[in-house]
């Protein structure tokens, strides 16, 4: 964590600044070590600091690295701020302007009202986007326990079993046997709401001959799962069978071509041709994929509006799907690294489709 700080120092001192200021939790994470719901650090070239309330006292003592720890033990984590004076007149101090909302700048304007506060939106996100090898470790693991959860739940999958208890067994076994939290609701998706990408789980009950279609991931040790598979109740047709051959194909293509080097925009292209070129292009409205860590959308994106390249343990997903309203439609979703030469696949479920 210690190369993490020194990168803000070294963003701090390029940019003119005296300090930076991080509120975000899963940033504040990153940096310090930090899991509690209410903290924030602050960043200058000589010191970092951390803030939080009483309620964390013991579990920041246990959790903070490398930091000098301030606890509230009554009034605000700004006040606590304040009262310290490390935050001075006439400086000029970055935040993350993308991360708080219009309340808590008002009152960086009201506890300091000398300091020139400058935006520098996306600097932990793009920091954070390439892992090192501790995290890397942590993302297999969490593809891991993904896969067991893939591997036990297409057992409980039947006929007159509604999306709803699919859902809740995903969560369940992702809490078991990783952290006490997915890493997203899980999406569970039959039949005819197959065509919207998040649907959210409902009482429909699955019935024959339809594409079941589950999006969901395990947390360990604080990183993210993303995986998504769709599978099929009793004996597909040829439209089935084709739709399910383009997406699969799609994401392959997708795969194949992830390197250091590719934008996620030439990515993106494709997967994106290859659909299109089968007829389907008008039904895969998003981005071919996103990154993944501490949180499960994360930089870098795999879209048309990304034409920056991908850079060695980047971690991102794969995910084509077409969706046809009053149809369905299907998605298929692999966690990736990006290694020196090429890629690491480190969700292994079996893509191929599976009939129940």
């Amino acid at each position: 964590m210690v190369n993490r700080v020194e990168e803000v120092k070294s963003f701090i001192k390029k940019n003119n600044l005296h300090g930076f200021l991080v509120f975000d939790l899963s940033n504040v994470r990153y940096l310090s070590g930090y899991t509690g719901s209410n903290g924030l650090c602050f960043v200058t070239i000589d010191k970092q600091y951390f803030f939080t309330d009483f309620r964390y006292k013991s579990q920041s003592k246990m959790e903070v690295k490398n930091f000098e720890i301030h606890v509230a033990e009554s009034g605000s984590l700004m006040q606590k701020l304040k009262d310290i004076n490390v935050l001075l007149d006439n400086q000029n101090i970055g935040f993350e302007g993308n991360n708080i909302v219009f309340d808590q700048y008002k009152n960086l304007e009201k506890y300091f009202p000398n300091t020139k506060f400058v935006n520098n939106p996306m600097l932990l996100e793009n920091i954070a986007s390439v892992k090192d090898e501790s995290e890397l470790d942590s993302l297999r693991m969490a593809a891991e326990i993904t896969d067991k959860v893939f591997d036990k739940i297409i057992k409980e999958i039947k006929i007159g079993v509604t999306e709803k208890e699919i859902a809740s067994k995903i969560s369940y076994y992702s809490k078991t046997m990783g952290d006490n939290e997915d890493s997203f609701a899980p999406i569970v998706a039959s039949g005819i709401n197959g065509a919207k990408p998040h649907h959210t789980p409902s009482n429909k009950k699955i019935a024959n001959n339809e594409f079941i279609t589950m999006d969901f991931g395990a947390v360990y040790n604080g990183y993210h799962g993303d995986m998504t598979r769709t599978v099929f109740i009793g004996q597909p047709n040829e439209k089935q069978k084709k739709i399910y051959d383009i997406v699969l194909k799609s994401q392959m293509k997708g795969i194949e071509n992830v390197k250091p080097g590719i934008t996620g925009k030439e990515l993106d292209s494709i997967s994106r041709k290859y659909i299109t070129d089968k007829g389907y292009g008008d039904y895969f409205g998003h981005g071919l994929g996103h990154g993944i860590g501490l949180v499960v959308h994360a930089e870098p994106r795999i879209s048309q509006k990304n034409e920056k390249p991908l850079v060695k343990n980047n971690v991102i997903t794969i995910e084509p799907g077409i969706y046809i309203p009053q149809w369905g439609g299907l998605r298929i979703e692999d966690d990736v690294i990006v290694t020196k030469d090429g890629h690491e696949v480190i969700t292994k479920s079996p893509k191929e489709l599976i009939l129940l």
